[in-house]
């Protein structure tokens, strides 16, 4: 017998679908990381892209919270010994998120969101993760690391063609710095 764990990792032929036809942009990955980093309550990270994979990794993250990110992803959950306390602070391996793991979640969450939500501000993390994406969509971006703490953000980037670029901003700043002011799209959804 199946367990719920297992269902719930296991890909459904639209996932299969989607993952082999596309790979998801840098805004899309990012709102979905940051969906994940909500969650579990991070607010000091290092978020880097080598060009495959998107790796994690923080100084305050709880054990619970690194149960809950390695879950979502196809990596291994914590070991058995680490458990007892949950609350602590320890230095953790970094969390990968690849391309399938985002392809996921991304489905998951886009049922989700099928309903109509109203308009919000970009003030969760999700949002301005997804904000920063664009800008590295737009800038052909093809490695960068995010530096994140709650009162400022460093982002390191190259371009395809090799040249690097770096900006400092405030979280409360990404929206009109580099979001160019915050517009929702809303588009009808098929309904299935």
């Amino acid at each position: 017998m199946r367990s719920w764990r297992d269902i719930m990792r296991e890909p459904s032929i639209d996932f299969l679908n989607t993952s082999l036809s596309h790979r998801l942009t840098h805004a899309r990955s990012l709102r979905v990381i940051g969906q994940k980093l909500e969650v579990t309550k991070i607010s000091q990270f290092q978020l880097e892209h080598d060009g495959e994979t998107y790796t994690v990794t923080s100084d305050l993250m709880s054990r619970t919270a690194e149960w809950m990110l390695r879950y979502a992803t196809t990596q291994d959950t914590v070991a058995p010994d680490r458990r007892p306390a949950a609350h602590a602070v320890v230095n953790l391996n970094p969390i990968t998120f690849s391309q399938a793991d985002l392809i996921r979640h991304d489905l998951w969450e886009a049922k989700r969101r099928r309903e109509l939500l109203p308009v919000q501000p970009p003030t969760k993390l999700s949002h301005l993760l997804r904000i920063m994406g664009a800008h590295l969509d737009k800038n052909a971006a093809r490695t960068f690391t995010i530096y994140w703490t709650p009162n400022s953000v460093v982002l390191d980037y190259k371009r395809a063609g090799g040249y690097t670029d770096r900006l400092r901003l405030s979280p409360a700043t990404i929206g009109e710095t580099i979001g160019g002011g915050f517009h929702r799209v809303i588009t009808a959804l098929p309904r299935r």
